[in-house]
């Protein structure tokens, strides 16, 4: 039986995300020397929450309550989990913390990472002009999990454990941004390292190698999915940016 590749999809997913959205904060900012955050918000809204609602509503009270469309166990599981805190997660565009599956919305889960991500991640590229500092700030990110582990490891709230599983994701887009921040700032070192053929072989030869590991092993996680996203990252500057 072939493992489930959802998660390792969803990081090369978010790594782009995170590339090309910061590509895009960018452009803007050279462009206006500015970025307006309103119309960037607003954007993201009126595209993202209606179908969000819509997906969320018509799975918990439509499909789930279908006798013809009722997943076994997951969906009577899903209506009788639905208490307040569960609701208010939903509203609030949370659904990543939520401790239970919701067939049918299973793609709310990502949308909950990218939303609360890009809370954060215009303000870095608006309010520091300084790149360094940005890419500083994004390995935080980065490596949120290593240090919420060796800074808030006594926490035992499973809604906090939750939370703190879901970093490795917000990582992933982190790297994306990165990602962008040098093919933007720093053509230099992009030319002399990511367009290296060498580089560019070895990239390619791991990506399908951990496919293979995955496959054999049939873990997704034998390899962290960081490394996955890095990976990936040096494919996307290759393909996206690379002229030769």
């Amino acid at each position: 039986m072939a493992p489930d590749t959802r998660k390792t999809r969803r990081h090369t997913f978010f790594v782009l995300s995170g590339f090309l959205i910061t590509t895009l904060l960018f452009k803007e900012k050279e462009t206006y020397n500015n970025i307006n955050l309103r119309k960037f918000y607003a954007r993201r809204i009126l595209r993202i929450w209606p179908l969000y609602f819509l997906i969320m509503a018509s799975s918990i009270f439509v499909f789930n309550q279908s006798d013809l469309l009722q997943v076994p166990i997951l969906s009577e599981r899903a209506f009788n989990s639905l208490d307040a805190t569960s609701i208010t997660l939903i509203v609030l565009i949370l659904p990543n913390l939520l401790l239970f599956p919701i067939p049918y919305a299973a793609q709310s889960w990502s949308i909950g990472i990218e939303e609360q991500f890009y809370l954060v991640q215009p303000y870095i590229v608006k309010l520091i002009n300084n790149y360094n500092i940005q890419i500083i700030v994004l390995l935080l990110i980065v490596f949120s999990k290593e240090i919420v582990d060796n800074t808030f490891d006594d926490f035992d709230s499973k809604y906090y454990l939750q939370a703190k599983s879901q970093l490795v994701y917000f990582g992933s887009i982190a790297i994306g941004c990165i990602a962008a921040i040098l093919h933007i700032k720093q053509q230099t070192l992009i030319k002399i390292f990511i367009y290296n053929k060498y580089i560019q072989a070895c990239a390619y030869l791991l990506f399908i190698i951990f496919l293979i590991v995955i496959y054999k092993e049939k873990k997704e996680n034998i390899v962290d999915f960081r490394f996955h996203a890095l990976i990936f990252a040096i494919l996307i500057l290759n393909v996206a940016t690379n002229p030769d």
